[in-house]
């Protein structure tokens, strides 16, 4: 997700933000991950045109349900951030990880 928030969103501004928050909190660890880059919509469109395919959040979100038995909605959560006029001014995504303790 960090990856994608610079590569996809930041890479194509000439200056941005990045925040990360993880916190430890009952059995999970909340990670946020907030950027002000294009946003998920005008970053598709750009990389459509080139045929690129992304599977990276999806294999985080199969890896997820696999260790917490929770469907991935529970888990991720990603919201476009829009400004007053509805123009995108950025993404935050929310991960919830499970922590089991023996």
């Amino acid at each position: 997700f960090i990856e994608n928030a610079i590569h996809h969103g930041l890479a194509h501004k000439k200056s941005g933000h990045l925040q990360i928050d993880i916190l430890d909190k009952e059995n999970y660890i909340f990670c946020t991950i907030e950027d002000n880059g294009i946003g998920r919509e005008r970053s598709r469109a750009l990389y459509k045109k080139n045929g690129h395919k992304s599977s990276g959040i999806n294999m985080v979100a199969a890896r997820l349900e696999l260790v917490s038995h929770l469907p991935a909605e529970e888990l991720i959560n990603i919201i476009d951030l829009k400004n007053k006029d509805g123009r995108a001014r950025g993404t935050r995504v929310e991960i919830k990880i499970p922590i089991y303790q023996n």
